[in-house]
């Protein structure tokens, strides 16, 4: 008959603190706190450790696993239990991205000279977080000779954004109706990296009326230019959406 590990445990400590008891009951030697209860917990302790040290335990521990590779160049990105490692030919670095969400997307790789400066770079972009009106991406170009990781953070890309907006509804091409209309946006937030480069696309919305919900109305989209560790957006355009009634959550 077999015998579940976790009752295998059991009686195993059963059997330690059996053993523990008697030693100290019948030991001649000199102990500072004596009685079943000292002995008791003296062996427990011991015991927990040996079962905190089981291989089963051991054998649970995060096994890294291959998110995306790019053959041709040599690159692999590994999930790791904490973050991921990037390794590109004979250099490995690891980095403490999100790489998962539940809906499960797996980052994507992409190699080309996005500064002009004669060397490739590689783009990563991952997929952050999902819900209800949420679809967040975030981009890192990672310079090949060293490893060395830039992300456009929100905090980079936001006021361009916010000046966008501003300069699209005075020149009319966001509709005018939505000139006094507070736009929200940073619930949908995709990038794209093609031969012609880096683009953004980002989901634009209003304040709805009866809702806490926002209305969406459109996407504004713009490419992304990197240069010496800095990233700026420009060539920024509006495409109003094919159903304003869809909603995302407001920012």
């Amino acid at each position: 008959m077999l015998i579940p590990s976790r009752v295998k445990k059991t009686i195993s400590l059963i059997c330690l603190i059996t053993v523990g008891l008697l030693t100290a009951s019948c030991s001649n030697g000199t102990i500072e706190n004596t009685g079943p209860s000292a002995a008791v917990e003296s062996t427990l302790e011991t015991a927990m450790g040996a079962v905190q040290q089981s291989p089963e335990e051991k054998d649970e521990a995060f096994e890294p696993y291959l998110l995306a590779s790019l053959p041709d160049r040599r690159i692999s990105l590994f999930a790791e239990e904490n973050g991921v490692t990037l390794q590109t030919g004979d250099l490995k670095r690891q980095y403490e991205w999100n790489y998962m969400t539940p809906r499960g997307i797996v980052p994507r790789l992409h190699v080309r000279d996005y500064d002009g400066d004669g060397a490739d770079e590689l783009a990563v972009i991952l997929y952050m977080g999902s819900g209800t009106g949420v679809s967040v991406e975030e981009l890192h170009l990672i310079k090949l000779d060293d490893l060395r990781d830039y992300a456009l953070q929100e905090n980079e890309y936001r006021p361009q954004i916010e000046q966008a907006i501003a300069d699209l509804k005075t020149s009319s091409a966001i509709p005018q109706r939505y000139a006094d209309e507070t736009l929200l946006f940073g619930n949908w937030v995709a990038y794209d990296a093609n031969e012609s480069g880096l683009r953004t696309t980002i989901g634009i919305g209003i304040a709805g009326k009866e809702s806490p919900m926002s209305v969406y109305i459109g996407e504004l989209i713009a490419d992304v230019n990197y240069k010496d560790g800095a990233f700026t957006l420009s060539g920024f355009r509006f495409e109003k959406a094919k159903q304003e009634a869809e909603t995302v959550q407001p920012s």
